[in-house]
């Protein structure tokens, strides 16, 4: 009986692994399908980040500007006000003449002579001194006027950068909201990646992407014009960008993770062609030059991109900013040095190793 029954049992054991590996392969190409769209969420996120920094920089330099204005209609508002001074002083000067010519009688000063051509004048005075008075009065009216209208235009003005700082305000507790929304996007990605089986195939593929470049790269014709050959820099390279330096683990694995606590520019280690200059997946914003010779640096998750494709760099040129786009953390950049296709140790190029 155990026999015949022995065909069965094999059948139903295939059928059972069959089954099997169907239910693991769904339930990784789930996570995969999950693993992308967490990877597109994250990309969006920062494009809308980079939008409202840009927009609180407009409206940080507009409230200067009307910062500026005030100050000018103040100095203004200061000029009125030492105009109206210096027209009271004319007016009170004009009075005290008035009330000194009141003091004596007219008789005496027309019987002395000497006088005579004095009351001469002070009489004219007198007879100007209305239209003076109506002169001085229209001139301190119209400089009160001045004064008021400048008074309510710096009032205006106050009342319009206190709606914009408001307003600033508001951007900035929605700049909070979107990291804090980043922040959590990062953990659940992070909870994701823990699966060893979708770590290492965004490791995978992240390579192949980079590799897929380099060697279109190889094929398309270059502009850079080799001075110097790459090997004769050997010994006498110094890092791309200040910070803490770890080494990634692995076999035959020679890429560099360099860390900052603070924004730091990143340089090109020797002179050389940018072959590619924008995202690629899990490795954020990327930048590949070739020194010519097989030889290429690549440059991942960075900040901003200050070079195009194209682009003919120098020795130590700045190129870009430490940065933790594609989802990463920490603030640094991941540096590579390869020959060809093959990943190389860099430590042997560094002048003081």
């Amino acid at each position: 009986m155990s026999i015949r029954n022995t065909p069965l049992l094999i059948k139903s054991i295939i059928f059972m692994i069959a089954m099997l590996f169907i239910c693991v392969t769904n339930a990784y190409a789930n996570n995969i399908k999950k693993y992308n769209a967490n990877l597109l969420s994250i990309e969006k996120l920062e494009k809308k980040i980079e939008n409202i920094k840009a927009q609180k920089q407009s409206t940080l330099k507009r409230i200067n500007s009307h910062k500026r204005k005030l100050a000018s209609t103040e100095k203004k508002l200061d000029y009125l006000d030492s105009d109206i001074t210096a027209h009271q002083k004319l007016l009170s000067i004009q009075l005290r003449h008035l009330q000194k010519f009141q003091k004596y009688s007219i008789l005496k000063r027309l019987a002395n002579p000497i006088s005579y051509n004095q009351t001469q004048h002070h009489s004219q005075m007198i007879k100007e001194f209305p239209r003076l008075h109506i002169n001085i009065l229209t001139v301190l009216n119209s400089l009160q006027e001045n004064q008021r209208k400048s008074k309510k235009t710096r009032d205006d003005h106050l009342i319009s950068l206190t709606t914009k700082l408001k307003k600033i305000k508001k951007i900035e507790a929605k700049l909070i909201k979107e990291q804090k929304k980043r922040q959590n996007k990062i953990a659940e990605r992070k909870r994701l990646l823990k699966q060893k089986k979708i770590a290492q195939y965004a490791r995978k593929k992240s390579n192949k992407k980079l590799l897929e470049k380099i060697s279109l790269t190889t094929k398309q014709h270059n502009k850079f014009k080799i001075k110097k050959s790459f090997r004769d820099y050997k010994g006498q390279l110094k890092w791309p960008t200040r910070g803490v330096v770890r080494q990634k683990k692995g076999r035959k694995n020679f890429a560099w993770e360099i860390l900052n606590k603070k924004i730091m520019p990143v340089r090109a280690i020797a002179p050389g062609e940018v072959v590619f200059s924008g995202r690629l997946g899990i490795l954020g914003k990327v930048i590949i030059i070739d020194h010519g010779g097989k030889y290429r640096s690549v440059y991942a998750h960075l900040d901003s991109l200050h070079t195009k494709k194209g682009e003919i760099v120098k020795a130590y040129q700045i190129i870009s900013q430490s940065g933790n786009t594609g989802g990463r953390e920490n603030r640094g950049i991941v540096f590579e040095l390869r020959y060809g296709r093959k990943n190389i140790d860099f430590s042997k190029w560094l002048k003081n190793a």
